[in-house]
């Protein structure tokens, strides 16, 4: 998906689309159904463009906490300066500019927005996702799903700085009973 920078009317240029999720052949993430594109350009002293909108879609994610594989939707608020690269020659003043996330350099008559979108969709997905807010998780002692069966394991709250004593003191019983103590 590209944007020609001549193209751009005084009043802006829509793209308004929906597009496939298997257009988007990414190894990052796995996107299902469609892809929604909302974006203005609109131009601004001849050759700098801002481009604003949204980008949505559903991602294919792993529960934080069952490991369940579910699908989320995702959404992001796309706020982008893009400046041509030839009206920055000084380094320090292009090295200030880049600092600024929202700014992008651009060469040529044609603004590429296939990265810039997989850029969003990817910042935009939950660091931990999960299934429901109320999402039970695996045991820790059997590691069965708990929102689909109730184990019967003891899941006593151990305190973790006398846990290493509690296996000490396991090691040494088992070793009594098969009479291989060293105490």
């Amino acid at each position: 998906m590209e944007i020609k920078i001549s193209e751009i009317p005084e009043e802006g240029l829509l793209r308004d689309d929906e597009e496939d999720a298997s257009v988007w052949d990414m190894t990052e993430l796995v996107l299902e159904g469609t892809v929604g594109i909302h974006l203005r350009a609109l131009r601004q002293h001849d050759d700098e463009v801002y481009l604003h909108g949204k980008i949505s879609a559903r991602v294919v994610c792993e529960c934080g906490r069952c490991l369940c594989r579910f699908s989320h939707p995702i959404q992001s608020e796309v706020h982008i300066q893009y400046l041509p690269l030839a009206r920055f020659q000084n380094a320090m003043e292009r090295e200030n500019m880049q600092r600024d996330i929202d700014v992008i350099f651009y060469t040529g008559e044609v603004i590429h927005l296939n990265e810039i979108i997989l850029e969003q969709l990817i910042v935009s997905i939950p660091i931990r996702p999960l299934c429901a807010d109320n999402c039970k998780g695996l045991c820790p002692c059997c590691g069965e799903d708990r929102n689909k069966i109730e184990c019967s394991c003891k899941n006593e709250p151990v305190d973790f700085r006398l846990a290493p004593l509690a296996n000490y003191f396991h090691t040494k019983e088992i070793r009594r009973d098969h009479g291989t103590s060293k105490a």
